[in-house]
């Protein structure tokens, strides 16, 4: 699914992925 997965569905995902990895780091970082 990953592979077939449309152009816009694909680039929300990685925008979401991407969200989601900042805000992690930032929490270490606060930590």
């Amino acid at each position: 699914m990953i592979g077939r997965t449309p152009r816009r569905g694909g680039q929300k995902l990685d925008r979401r992925v991407i969200k989601k990895g900042h805000e992690l780091v930032t929490d270490l970082l606060l930590v």
